[in-house]
C-alpha cells in the first residue's frame, strides 16, 4: 500500500509533516509545535515508536514512545549538561537507568515515577560512593558509604542520613559500631581505638557521653560518667 505523505497545519497551529492515514497521524513523520519538535513515529494521532523529542528549554529525549507518552529506553540530554539513559514510563524515568550530572557525580540504579528507588549506586566526582537503598529519591533502609580519606559507613539509613544500627570506621583505624540518629553516633554503642582501647557506652552526638565502661588495652576496665568525648570520674 502507498504511503501518503502530507504537510498539514492543525487546527491549533502546530505543523505535520508525515505520512497519514485514516486522516490521522500515522507511520514517520514530523510535528512541530511552537518551539517544540517530535521526529519519529506516530500512531492515531499520537508520538508512537522510536523518536526524537527536542525541547528547547529542557534538551533533547531520544528513544521509544508509547501513546504519545516516553516509554521503555531512551536517552535525555538536558540543557544543563545533565544526561539520563534507561527506562522510561509515562515520561518519568522508572526502571533501570544511570544518571549523569555537569559535574561527573553519577547513579546507576532502580527509579520510579522520576525517583531513585530500590537499589543504587551513586558515585560523587571526588569519589564518594553510597551503595544501597533507596526511597523516593531519598537513601532509605540499608546502605554504605566510602569516602576518599579512607573512613567507611556500613548501616541504617532514614531520610538519606545515617539512622539506626551501623559501623563506621576511621581512616585512622578506629571503630564505631552502634546507634545512630539524625546522622551522628547517639545511643548505645562500642568505639575501639588501636593501641588505646574500647569504649562500651553511650554516645552523643558522636561523642561519648553519660555511662560507659573503658577498658584498657590491657584489660583493665573504668566504669564512669562521660561528657563530651571525656571521662568525668571513677566509680
Amino acid at each position: 500500500m502507498e504511503k501518503i505523505i502530507k504537510t498539514i497545519t492543525l487546527k491549533n497551529g502546530d505543523k505535520y509533516i508525515g505520512e497519514i492515514k485514516d486522516d490521522q497521524m500515522n507511520g514517520q513523520g514530523t510535528l512541530y509545535s511552537n518551539n517544540i519538535s517530535y521526529e519519529g513515529g506516530f500512531k492515531k494521532g499520537k508520538f508512537h515508536g522510536e523518536g526524537i523529542l527536542k525541547n528547547p528549554i529542557i534538551g533533547k529525549y531520544s528513544g521509544q514512545f508509547i501513546n504519545g507518552h516516553a516509554c521503555g529506553q531512551g536517552v535525555m540530554t538536558y540543557n544543563i549538561g545533565h544526561i539520563y539513559y534507561g527506562q522510561w514510563k509515562n515520561d518519568m524515568k522508572h526502571g533501570d537507568g544511570i544518571y549523569t550530572d555537569d559535574t561527573g557525580t553519577k547513579y546507576e540504579g532502580q527509579w520510579q515515577n522520576d525517583k531513585k528507588h530500590g537499589e543504587g549506586i551513586l558515585v560523587f566526582s571526588d569519589g564518594t560512593k553510597y551503595s544501597g537503598n533507596w526511597v523516593d529519591g531519598k537513601k532509605q533502609g540499608k546502605g554504605s558509604y566510602n569516602y576518599p580519606d579512607g573512613s567507611a559507613y556500613v548501616g541504617e539509613f532514614i531520610d538519606g542520613v545515617y539512622h539506626g544500627y551501623g559501623v563506621y570506621t576511621y581512616p585512622n583505624g578506629s571503630k564505631y559500631s552502634g546507634d545512630y540518629k539524625f546522622g551522628k553516633a547517639n545511643g548505645q554503642g562500642v568505639l575501639t581505638k588501636p593501641g588505646i582501647g574500647e569504649y562500651v557506652g553511650e554516645f552523643m552526638d558522636d561523642k561519648e557521653h553519660g555511662k560507659g565502661t573503658f577498658i584498657d588495652i590491657n584489660g583493665k576496665k573504668y566504669a564512669c560518667e562521660w561528657r563530651e568525648g571525656s571521662r568525668r570520674e571513677d566509680k
